[in-house]
């Protein structure tokens, strides 16, 4: 499969930073390019224990960050589809709101620009995850 230069290049950086984390033996369950922040794009992976937000960071030297969150914090998990009638930058329109255990509070997490035809399984994975952890 060939894809963009741009796209190939976020690829090797998300996974110069996972080689960092992971081990090699470890699998991954799901892959999904997101908008983990306002300003970032990343990808949105999921392991037999965490979900991880692959944030990259773009400028002279790009590079990628790793945020691991275990599925036993998970609280909630929701989900919702912008409706977009005249779409001509292709943005998906479908978000994913994650919240979940940190600290003395919690915290929330909008992922958003996920494939709508990935959405329902992309929830149900997580849900199901979450609710076996807890």
């Amino acid at each position: 499969m060939k894809l963009p230069k741009i796209e190939r290049s976020y690829i090797e950086i998300t996974l110069k930073a996972l080689r960092k984390e992971f081990k090699s033996d470890q699998l991954f369950y799901a892959l999904e390019g997101v908008q983990p922040s306002l300003t970032k794009y990343g990808f949105l992976l999921m392991t037999e224990t965490d979900v991880v937000l692959s944030i990259h960071k773009g400028s002279i030297m790009p590079s990628g960050t790793i945020e691991k969150i275990p599925f036993a914090k998970i609280k909630e998990v929701d989900f919702d589809i912008i409706p977009i009638p005249i779409n001509p930058f292709g943005v998906n329109e479908g978000i994913i709101y994650l919240t979940h255990k940190k600290g003395f509070g919690s915290k929330k997490l909008t992922i958003r620009d996920v494939t709508v035809s990935r959405l329902d399984s992309l929830v149900e994975q997580l849900r199901y995850a979450a609710n076996q952890n807890n």
